[in-house]
């Protein structure tokens, strides 16, 4: 789907950072690595969206490394967020409140590592990567 922008006057030209395809490439890899999408569907809507290219212009003089490092945190922020909304967490307040003090403990460092055989929520999976490599 192509759209188009309306003209808005802006001082400064706008730019995109070179390492966008990177990041996409990246993207793909790390949300089906974490689970975050598993759905062909969702796949292609979040293709749709093109977090890569949105974060390619918010940052377009970031490294390759940092911009795939925020983009992770925008996508997490966003399928947390959706998740939490109109997904399987949101149907349960007992699944979301374990899920967030997870989280909690991710970032305060008291989380425990997880059991053998143990299956994390997709959320805190990213999460604990997001922490370990923005820490």
């Amino acid at each position: 789907m192509d759209s188009e922008l309306p003209d808005i006057y802006c001082p400064f030209p706008q730019r995109t950072n070179p390492h966008v395809g990177h990041t996409r490439g990246h993207l793909a890899t790390w949300i089906r690595q974490t689970g975050l999408v598993h759905r062909e569907s969702a796949m292609l809507r979040f293709e749709q969206a093109d977090f890569g290219a949105f974060v390619g212009m918010v940052y377009p003089t970031a490294g390759p490394e940092h911009l795939d490092l925020v983009a992770d945190w925008f996508v997490w922020l966003f399928l947390v967020d959706d998740q939490l909304d109109d997904g399987h967490l949101g149907r349960s307040p007992e699944l979301v409140r374990a899920v967030v003090e997870r989280m909690r403990a991710v970032v305060d460092g008291s989380a425990p590592a997880p059991l053998p055989g143990e299956e994390l929520p997709a959320a805190v999976i990213a999460l604990m990567d997001l922490w370990e490599r923005t820490t």
